[in-house]
């Protein structure tokens, strides 16, 4: 059992999440931003949006913001190749995507891909649910994507797609489309005023009704940290997490886990250190989907007999037993987490002198008098930590996006430092760009596979480093 920090800790249990305020779109207090969402289909596929006062059409895809909290039905129709087809989808949007930029939110839009694929088999009695959730980049399967086309997966049938949502990120919204046809009045029975924010507008009215979706998980809070920082819109890289890196009795070195940024670097006495860089966190968010089918399990019809005046059906009797459950309890080895203590108190008493050595006593002449001095000896300089910073050229970032990063290694002791290798485990959302490698000192360039599906970048600086020197290393690499 985990023991808890001893400042304490908070769940709060609350029907809805509690976002921050977006003036540009969203003026009024306690109402989160909306979600955009970009719908596309197959061509000619036209959307039709319903409000009370009436409905919009779209002939083309377009991106339109829904209010968090919310359960929407639109209209698709216009297939070629089913002529008179009419869908009516549900959209229950569960979160948002928390950025600091209202201007840059619909660049990050939730991509709907209706593909000839789903509508086949919507129209073989199938209903499709696909829940989108905001990847943890983390737990990124390191797969190229497009900002049109996101990662979709299946869930093995019987489990539930927003529990294993909620194991992959953070659950934004759940679609689900069948073969339910709707008449208009319905739809804008069903609409809510002051729900969605089309292209062209500047602000939202207020709602209608309150909010009548749950959050798709609880907010964790801390009484001195404040609540738990949104991280699945960040794509972080550098430092050291997981394992810590340190150099072992063989020489090598062991624990650089991906995202890590570490050098290696031997002092005046040849003793082999290492020195980690500061995190880099950028915002990318990506999302990902999960879909599921429900197929009917079968059909029935009763027919009579001809020439009998009376038909007894047979009973039928059905059982389903579901597989049986084997479960392993494992003992915990190892726990990390992001919380950090909001108080950290150090002290140090004195310590005692028993004796001085290494002084030196110097005699001299004053004006016929005789002086005698003692100082300490002059020390070497010694010997500091090798300093590694890293820098990016974006602070948000698309998929497909290229980024440029800067790794500045310096000398701050006062002895050369010799044996400088520096290595950056790329994180799995990031895909180095061949050829972009640059450095203003000799070094020796190579790479290998890491865990997350990238590459470790690895340079060996040919010669020393003198004493307040720097060197710098430049290289890019794609969001995927």
């Amino acid at each position: 059992m985990q023991r808890l920090p001893l400042f304490g800790l908070v769940w709060v249990l609350c029907p809805s999440v509690v976002w921050g305020q977006d003036k540009p779109v969203q003026p009024m207090v306690g109402f989160p931003p909306p979600l955009f969402v970009r719908i596309s289909g197959p061509a000619g596929m036209r959307t039709l949006y319903y409000q009370p006062a009436g409905f919009r059409e779209f002939k083309e895809p377009v991106t339109v913001g829904l209010r968090p909290g919310y359960t929407y039905r639109v209209e698709l129709t216009g297939f070629a190749k089913h002529p008179g087809l009419s869908l009516y989808p549900t959209m229950e949007v569960r979160g948002t995507v928390g950025l600091a930029s209202a201007e840059t939110k619909p660049a990050y839009s939730v991509p709907v891909v209706l593909s000839s694929e789903d509508l086949d088999r919507i129209l073989s009695g199938r209903l499709l649910t696909k829940v989108y959730y905001l990847e943890d980049p983390e737990q990124s399967a390191g797969i190229p994507t497009t900002p049109d086309q996101p990662l979709e997966l299946e869930v093995r049938p019987g489990d539930d797609p927003l529990e294993e949502a909620r194991a992959r990120g953070r659950p934004v919204m759940i679609w689900r489309i069948g073969e339910r046809s709707m008449s208009p009045e319905e739809l804008i029975q069903e609409s809510i005023a002051g729900t969605l924010l089309f292209p062209g507008d500047s602000m939202m009215a207020a709602p209608g009704v309150p909010s009548c979706l749950p959050a798709p998980c609880y907010q964790f809070f801390d009484p001195h940290l404040g609540p738990r920082p949104e991280v699945e819109e960040y794509l972080c890289d550098g430092g050291d997490t997981g394992a810590r890196a340190g150099i072992g009795p063989d020489g090598k070195l062991y624990g650089l886990d991906p995202a890590d940024t570490v050098a290696e670097y031997s002092d005046s006495a040849g003793r082999r250190k290492i020195a980690v860089s500061n995190r880099v966190c950028i915002c990318a968010p990506r999302f990902g989907v999960l879909r599921s089918e429900t197929a009917p399990i079968g059909y029935e019809a009763v027919q009579g007999a001809r020439g009998m005046e009376m038909a007894h059906s047979q009973i039928a009797v059905r059982e389903r037993y579901a597989t049986l459950e084997n479960r392993q309890i494992d003992e915990l080895v190892a726990y990390k987490d992001r919380l950090r203590p909001s108080e950290n108190e150090v002290s140090q008493g004195p310590f005692a002198v028993s004796q001085f050595e290494g002084l030196v006593v110097g005699v001299g002449q004053l004006k016929n008098a005789t002086v005698l001095g003692i100082y300490p000896p002059r020390q070497p300089q010694p010997d500091r930590p090798l300093v590694i910073t890293k820098c990016s050229d974006r602070q948000c970032a698309r998929v497909g996006d290229v980024i440029t990063f800067v790794l500045k290694y310096t000398n701050h002791g006062g002895q050369p430092i010799t044996g400088i290798v520096i290595s950056d485990s790329l994180a799995g959302r990031l895909e180095y760009v061949p050829g972009s490698s640059q450095t203003d000192q000799d070094a020796v360039f190579t790479t290998q596979l890491n865990e997350a599906g990238s590459l470790i970048l690895r340079w060996e600086i040919g010669g020393s480093l003198p004493p307040g020197k720097s060197g710098l290393i430049r290289f890019q690499a794609r969001v995927r």
